[in-house]
């Protein structure tokens, strides 16, 4: 647990003593986000868009190289296949587009705040919009207050190095 800045430390120090504590499986690589070990990434807002841009350049390189090698061999392919192909592609890049998620959620902040990408259009806001919504009427945020403020007083008096960082703020 010495990775990470003062804020981080004492984040994941808050965390096992939370009601997730369970769920919380610490330091993750960048493959266990893309494998589905984890569902939620807990980071501060440089590394979160750096995460952020990075996966989408990867995706977007990924799927533009495919795109010239099938375009390359797509003569050699047998009738028919090239159709296959590029609906299967179309599916799986699907799981990718932002667009289809809207946006991430800005937690830590009283109301519902979604941080669409400076590109997005119709369908990412309109989306943005649906998850704000569901957001706020899930009272998400009041419900992480209301769950991991009753814990944070006992995480702080347990780790009193964590009080300085802001984490609890």
């Amino acid at each position: 647990d010495e990775k990470g800045t003062d804020l981080t430390r004492a984040t994941r120090a808050l965390y096992h003593v939370s009601p997730w504590a369970s769920r919380f499986v610490g330091n993750v690589e960048g493959r266990d986000i893309y494998e589905g070990r984890v569902r939620v990434v807990i980071c501060d807002g440089f590394v979160g868009n750096v995460l952020l841009k990075a996966g989408e350049g990867a995706v977007e390189f990924l799927f533009s190289t495919l795109r010239e090698e099938l375009a390359r061999m797509l003569p050699e392919l047998p009738v028919g296949a090239g159709h296959r192909i590029a609906a299967s592609l179309h599916a799986l890049k699907s799981r990718f587009e932002y667009e289809e998620f809207g946006g991430g959620p800005l937690l830590g902040i009283r109301g519902a705040c979604i941080i669409c990408h400076g590109a997005s259009g119709v369908r990412a806001i309109k989306n943005a919009l649906r998850v704000a919504h569901a957001m706020a009427e899930d009272r998400l945020n009041c419900r992480i207050v209301e769950q991991l403020g009753a814990k944070l007083t006992g995480a702080a008096d347990e780790h009193p190095d964590s009080s300085s960082s802001g984490a609890h703020e």
